[in-house]
């Protein structure tokens, strides 16, 4: 059974790498390319990794429960802001293959797609050229976007209450400790965290009932001393 919860863990990409690359020699003039450059800057790309549902469902493990909707892990892209004076070539590094999109392409000036690939970190390039009919095909703009994959190690056992890097379920830098290592890393720390844990409960009982204790062995001494002081005055009297 596949994970029911939605973790989302939403990242904006900071846009880097502004190159304006329309030169002096661009067919626009002045104020054209001014307007392009800046409708050029807002185009920026986002990304959501996150638990989604498949729209199959199974029956719940509760009886009486209504059937559960099973979810799967996804990476949804997005890139914002491409105007029809504008157009984007988003090349990404696994494949090296280029696509070309223009506002008719795009929901409202976005565009969206589903990684399919989940098991590898991709990377895009997307540039951003003018679709002006005075200078078409001149580049304005470029950025790149990161995206991550699905980090199967946070499925396993040991990573349970782990908030650190290995243990993250969508990660944009490959794991090259081998599995086995960070298990034992794991396993070893969950050991000692458990030590920790029991000598503390230790403490914490001895703190929460210190004043018993003493007040315990206060009373045993004070019993003890006043038997031992009865059978003295027996003593004496016999």
């Amino acid at each position: 059974m596949m994970k029911s919860k939605k973790g989302l863990f939403i990242l904006s990409l900071l846009c880097f790498l502004f190159i304006p690359t329309i030169h002096a020699a661009s067919t626009c003039d002045y104020e054209t390319q001014v307007q392009l450059k800046k409708e050029a800057a807002n185009v920026n790309g986002v990304y959501e990794a996150g638990w989604y549902g498949t729209g199959e469902f199974e029956d719940s493990e509760i009886e009486g429960h209504e059937p559960i909707e099973i979810t799967a892990p996804e990476v949804h892209v997005n890139i914002y802001n491409i105007t029809e004076d504008l157009y984007v070539v988003i090349k990404d590094n696994l494949t090296n293959s280029e696509a070309v999109y223009y506002y008719e392409d795009t929901d409202n000036g976005t565009l969206s797609w589903i990684r399919e690939d989940i098991d590898n970190i991709v990377e895009y390039e997307v540039k951003v050229y003018s679709n002006h009919p005075d200078c078409t095909g001149e580049e304005i703009y470029k950025f790149n976007l990161k995206t991550p994959k699905y980090n199967k190690l946070s499925y396993e056992y040991y990573c349970v209450d782990q908030n650190d890097y290995y243990c993250q379920e969508f990660i944009t830098q490959d794991v090259t400790i081998p599995a086995e290592e960070i298990q034992r890393i794991y396993e070893e720390r969950k050991e000692s965290q458990q030590t920790i844990i029991e000598e503390e409960s230790k403490d914490n009982f001895f703190k929460k009932y210190f004043i018993y204790i003493i007040i315990g062995i206060v009373t045993l001494i004070g019993v003890a001393a006043i038997v031992m002081f009865i059978r003295k005055q027996r003593n004496k009297v016999i």
